[in-house]
């Protein structure tokens, strides 16, 4: 899921995409299966090493008869895929979801080009992250309960917000204009400045 640094605005898009892969699993024939443990006997040939996996699916990929291919689907390889569906949705539940997307609001990157949209920018995700970090934490764990104070102060965090998006803006600008210097040119770009230049006479 993660190639390079995260960014969190991403997630709920690529979430939405690996939920219907996986829903897409289900509905699909007994073939893939099939072809997933045809390419893990290939990848334990090529590596020549033996990738963890159940009993049921060792056999299979070793040769042995663990039943039809429905049968592997259905008992093995099912469950599996609902078990990682279910794990998902108890993980990225929508609060907190909600909380890693809110906060990309301090990657320099996301920050609107638009100076109309400088002002308000962050503000909502701010309330939400200063929601769950200004409240105190209360966690019952085998009946005992737990607490922690809040992590910041909510009513200084709208202030330091401001002051904080300052130095973001300057820093989305200094990313921006390093991106413009090290653009490569098009052959459309080529072309005019060889044309303005006198290249062409």
């Amino acid at each position: 899921m993660q190639g390079q640094t995260a960014d969190f605005s991403r997630l709920p898009l690529i979430l939405k995409s690996i939920i219907k892969a996986l829903e897409e699993l289900k509905e699909e024939k007994a073939d893939w299966c099939s072809r997933m443990l045809t390419q893990v006997d290939q990848l334990e040939i090529d590596h020549g090493m033996m990738i963890t996996m159940s009993r049921s699916a060792r056999s299979f990929v070793d040769g042995a008869s663990v039943g039809s291919l429905t049968d592997y689907r259905d008992k093995v390889a099912l469950p599996y895929v609902d078990a990682l569906l279910h794990n998902i949705g108890n993980r990225f539940s929508g609060e907190a979801v909600d909380l890693l997307v809110s906060s990309s609001v301090f990657n320099p990157a996301s920050l609107h080009s638009e100076e109309a949209a400088l002002p308000d920018y962050g503000k909502r995700e701010v309330e939400v992250l200063a929601q769950f970090y200004g409240n105190e934490a209360i966690v019952v764990h085998n009946g005992v309960t737990f607490s922690s104070p809040p992590l910041i102060d909510k009513d200084e965090i709208a202030i330091e917000w401001r002051l904080f998006k300052r130095a973001l803006i300057q820093e989305s600008r200094l990313i921006r204009e390093k991106n413009e210097t090290t653009k490569t040119p098009s052959l459309q770009d080529v072309k005019v400045h060889m044309e303005s230049s006198g290249a062409y006479t």
